[in-house]
């Protein structure tokens, strides 16, 4: 650890930083922390009580230790590809938005935070709101998310935000100052991006990625200064596919021997959703005898092709009140797709 001197050396070597009055330090320690120049110092307020000059200094800490920390889930497959395209949008693109749109299941949140993982260093600060349009259904929870993300950009300061209103302009203030990365995931409508973003103007370093089912989200810009560039979602590939489907029924990345063509059949069936393939290969571990992969087959031709759900829901090739699926499966599935 780098010793006090090296951080102040205008101080003198041969006395105690305690030995100085702590005013007189708050216009030395460092609180706009600077990626490049970490000797950077901004003045703050010597009338500021030490209390709060505190508090202020470990939710800086806190917040640049931990904006890192963004879960990926294992057995990622065909993310690369698609990662290293938005990647051409964050270097390149004068937009400041960009909208992931796609069906439900197809991995658009995995995405987001594939993009967060890998870009994290570049900005000051970095927040993921994750399923908003199932939390944003009542006023307090929508105060929930703007307290998240107004702690994520503006130093890590948790503060309550007595009304949507106040929480709104905050986050205006925020983003026209912190050069941030945002993801904000399943977007229903655009009226829940005013209450987050508001209209203000955004840092022009900032990038903010929205998730949505809604094929057109470009137009909920129209009216606005801001830029969106939309992303299609892509399905997996045949290849993709099989290995997806692998991972989580065999537990490696190819089938097993004598396998591959009833493996080849489910992908068919899944047409590149992962969420699809997941739940399938899932529910194919169990029992992954060559007869029950061949009833499974038989069972999806059926459900799929008479276009009988019984009510159930259809993640594209797949309906998820299926016999073969086991009860924890389908609640996994309702789950993610509550999510993607």
């Amino acid at each position: 650890m780098k010793s006090f001197s090296y951080w102040f050396p205008q101080l003198h070597p041969q006395k105690s930083w305690k030995q100085f009055d702590f005013v007189f330090l708050t216009w030395y320690l460092h609180l706009t922390w600077s990626e490049n120049n970490p000797r950077t110092i901004s003045l703050r307020n010597p009338r500021e009580p030490e209390t709060e000059f505190l508090r202020n200094i470990v939710d800086i800490i806190y917040n640049k230790l931990n904006r890192k920390q963004v879960y990926l889930p294992a057995n990622l497959t065909g993310m690369d590809p698609r990662v290293e395209e938005i990647n051409s949008w964050l270097k390149h693109s004068d937009a400041q938005f960009l909208a992931i749109c796609g069906m439900g299941g197809s991995g658009k949140t995995t995405l987001a935070k594939c993009i967060v993982y890998s870009n994290w260093k570049q900005f000051e600060n970095i927040s993921i709101i994750e399923d908003i349009g199932s939390r944003c259904k009542e006023p307090h929870n929508l105060l929930q998310l703007q307290e998240k993300l107004f702690a994520d950009i503006s130093e890590g300061k948790n503060r309550k935000i007595p009304s949507v209103c106040e929480g709104t302009f905050k986050i205006e203030e925020a983003l026209q100052m912190r050069k941030a990365l945002v993801v904000l995931d399943d977007i229903v409508e655009p009226i829940q991006l005013v209450a987050l973003l508001g209209h203000g103007n955004i840092n022009k370093q900032s990038k903010i990625i929205i998730t949505t089912r809604e094929n057109n989200a470009g137009k909920w810009f129209g009216s606005r200064s801001w830029k969106c560039q939309e992303y299609k979602m892509k399905l997996l590939n045949d290849d993709e596919s099989l290995e997806l489907l692998s991972l989580h029924a065999f537990q490696s990345k190819i089938p097993m021997e004598g396998y591959k063509e009833l493996a080849q059949h489910v992908v068919q069936y899944c047409e590149g959703n992962p969420l699809a393939l997941e739940v399938l290969g899932a529910s194919l571990l169990e029992d992954n005898s060559i007869q029950s992969w061949k009833s499974a087959l038989n069972l999806l031709e059926k459900e799929i092709h008479s276009g009988i759900y019984s009510g159930g829901e259809r993640v594209e090739g797949l309906a998820l009140d299926m016999p073969m699926l086991a009860d924890e499966d389908v609640t996994y599935a309702h789950k993610v797709m509550q999510n993607k």
